[in-house]
């Protein structure tokens, strides 16, 4: 999953190592075949590891497979909120740290709400909660500060077709008004789901897995912006979609609908987000690397990757 570094204040590396510049573009990456998070900077022709990289393993200096990213927020700092997928658990890593801190799971996998099974995505709330995409319960799960357990926000039914239920919930996002949206995976569709909600509404697709402008095929990530425009990770149509308001359909705006590696394709595309500059960041899965598409554009321009999988830090395993 895709996010974007602050531009003012920058991270700061307590360990002692430099502070970036802080005009400077970053982006943070789930490198999930190399079980680490990279910072790639703009222009930069590799990347700095943030957190794990130091085999696949589950103590807490280690990650397994981490496919969620974001940034919370606390004081003057901004701290990385990881799914760490394979463990089964939610991290916060301080900048410089050399481990992580457990904030939600960890308690093995399972359907109790003290824990998670393959968690797929994370978003901060503004009280600090953390919403979790918990993939194979088929759920989505708000953790509040300082909780031992998890409360239910959306799905938590099985696996269905209901809009009281969820599939496969593969990426979550927080809008400007509280509401929580979900891509439902395995459903091609996203539904948002208004605090207390019992089941969601339908905000896109949902219309049958196809490749027209108001189906979807395999929705990932998401990104809402601050007038709640939603922009998808369609992967299994090799592109992103932004849905604005009740449109009845989509938008293209990046991708051709057909996989490829040109600068105007994509390739299971699994995370978006959008830069200050109205620029999409794409993680461009099985392309590895990651795309910046400015906003209008037709083609977007390499970011990070493109060399091919591999575990240099100019080289990207499987980004999300």
């Amino acid at each position: 999953q895709v996010c974007i570094g602050p531009r003012s204040p920058p991270l700061h590396f307590d360990s002692g190592r430099e502070w970036l510049n802080q005009f400077a573009a970053m982006c943070m990456v789930a490198d999930t075949g190399n079980h680490r998070i990279l910072c790639w900077k703009e222009g930069a022709t590799e990347s700095i590891l943030m957190a794990g990289g130091r085999g696949q393993g589950s103590e807490l200096y280690q990650l397994d497979s981490p496919h969620g990213i974001c940034i919370e927020v606390r004081g003057k700092y901004e701290h990385m909120i990881i799914a760490d997928s394979g463990n089964h658990r939610i991290l916060r890593w301080r900048p410089g740290a050399q481990e992580g801190e457990l904030v939600a799971g960890g308690n093995g996998k399972g359907d109790g709400l003290d824990q998670l099974n393959e968690p797929r995505a994370v978003a901060v709330e503004r009280d600090g909660s953390i919403v979790i995409a918990d993939l194979w319960n088929h759920r989505v799960v708000r953790w509040a500060p300082g909780a031992s357990s998890g409360e239910l926000v959306a799905g938590g039914h099985g696996s269905g077709k209901g809009l009281h239920q969820v599939s496969w919930p593969s990426g979550v996002a927080v809008d400007p008004f509280g509401n929580v949206l979900v891509s439902d995976y395995l459903q091609h569709r996203v539904t948002l789901w208004e605090p207390g909600a019992k089941e969601g509404k339908l905000c896109a697709g949902g219309r049958g897995q196809g490749s027209e402008l108001w189906q979807l095929s395999a929705p990932s990530g998401l990104f809402v912006d601050a007038v709640g425009a939603l922009f998808i990770a369609d992967s299994g149509n090799h592109r992103i979609v932004k849905w604005a308001g009740k449109a009845p359909q989509g938008e293209l705006v990046a991708g051709t609908e057909e996989a490829g590696f040109g600068l105007n394709e994509l390739s299971w595309p699994s995370a978006v987000s959008v830069d200050e500059q109205n620029a999409l960041l794409i993680a461009d899965n099985l392309n590895h690397r990651i795309l910046r598409w400015p906003a209008g554009a037709k083609c977007g321009e390499l970011f990070a990757g493109n060399l091919g999988s591999g575990s240099e830090l100019d080289r990207l395993g499987a980004a999300f």
